[in-house]
């Protein structure tokens, strides 16, 4: 992945600001800075596939426990979607959405 401008405040709907700094101190925030980066750029559109975790981390030079931080990040952020087992993708306004609830009485 490219280095990406430092500007990493997206704003969200609700006007929070990302908990991504711009200016990472920890390797898995430079990460979660430049998937951020990318994602805003377009050029990780919304249910895009990110790269392999192991990938990841070997680009970076990381552990790929460093590599699940940063996605946790953005996950926790609402830019992601991942879970074991599944490849990590860019959300979509559709993982957004809550999840309706069908009981039977």
């Amino acid at each position: 992945m490219p280095q990406l401008p430092a500007a990493a405040h997206l704003m969200l709907t609700n006007s929070q600001a990302l908990a991504v700094p711009e200016t990472p101190s920890e390797p898995y925030e430079h990460i979660a800075r430049d998937i951020l980066g990318a994602i805003r750029l377009g050029m990780l559109a919304p249910g895009a596939r990110l790269p392999a975790m192991a990938a990841l981390a070997e680009r970076y030079e990381v552990a790929v426990s460093t590599v699940h931080r940063a996605v946790d990040l953005l996950k926790q952020q609402d830019l992601v979607t991942a879970s074991r087992g599944v490849p990590a993708t860019v959300a979509t306004e559709a993982d957004l959405m809550p999840r309706s609830s069908t009981t039977q009485e």
